[in-house]
C-alpha cells in the first residue's frame, strides 16, 4: 500500500478508536481484518465483539483476548487494558501496512507472544528505505513495552505519523 494512502487510513482508524476511547471502550482486537474499506477508500473500524467497557468491567470478557500478532504486552500478561492497548495494535497494523509483513512472522504463537513482550519492532526502513526515519521512532513509541511510554491515544499517534498525505 502506498504510504500516503496508509496515512489517510491511519487517520480514519485513529479517529474511530479515539471516539470509542472517549466512550470508555477499548477495542482489544485492532487488526487489518477489522478495518473495512468502502468503495471510496474510507476506513471503518469494525468488530467490537471483544471490546472492553472500562467503565463497566462486568459487561465484558476478561483475559488476554485478541489476535496474537497485535496483542500488547499488558494483554499478554492479563493486565488492565487502556486506550494505549489499542495504540500498540495500531502501531503493529501500521508496521504491517508499510512493510507488507508482520513484525515477527516466524515461529510459534508462544514465540510471537514472547517477542511482543520483549523485542522492539524491526526497522520498517529495511522494507522501504525511502520512508522518513521518523517512522521508526513513531512506531517504537506506539509499540513501547511499557504502556505509559506509548501515545496516550490513537489520535496522538496519527498526528505524529510522519508521512505526507495525512488528513489530520
Amino acid at each position: 500500500m502506498h504510504a500516503a494512502e496508509l496515512a489517510g487510513l491511519v487517520d480514519q482508524v485513529a479517529q474511530g478508536l479515539s471516539t470509542a476511547h472517549r466512550q470508555g471502550i477499548v477495542h482489544r482486537d485492532v487488526k487489518p481484518e477489522n478495518v473495512l474499506l468502502d468503495s471510496d477508500g474510507n476506513a471503518y473500524l469494525s468488530d467490537f465483539g471483544i471490546a472492553k467497557d472500562v467503565s463497566n468491567p462486568q459487561v465484558t470478557k476478561t483475559g488476554p483476548l485478541g489476535t496474537p500478532v497485535y496483542l500488547s504486552p499488558e494483554q499478554i500478561r492479563g493486565e488492565p487494558v487502556t486506550p494505549r492497548t489499542d495504540v500498540f495494535a495500531l502501531g503493529v497494523l501500521i508496521y504491517e501496512g508499510l512493510s507488507g509483513r508482520q513484525p515477527f512472522p516466524d515461529g510459534s504463537i508462544a514465540t510471537l507472544l514472547h517477542k511482543n513482550l520483549t523485542e522492539t519492532l524491526p526497522s520498517v526502513l529495511q522494507s522501504d528505505p525511502r520512508l522518513p526515519a521518523a517512522v521508526d521512532q513513531v512506531l517504537a513509541q506506539a509499540t513501547a513495552k511499557d504502556p505509559s511510554a506509548r501515545f496516550a491515544d490513537a489520535s496522538e499517534l496519527a498526528a505524529a505519523f510522519p508521512i505526507p498525505g495525512s488528513i489530520v
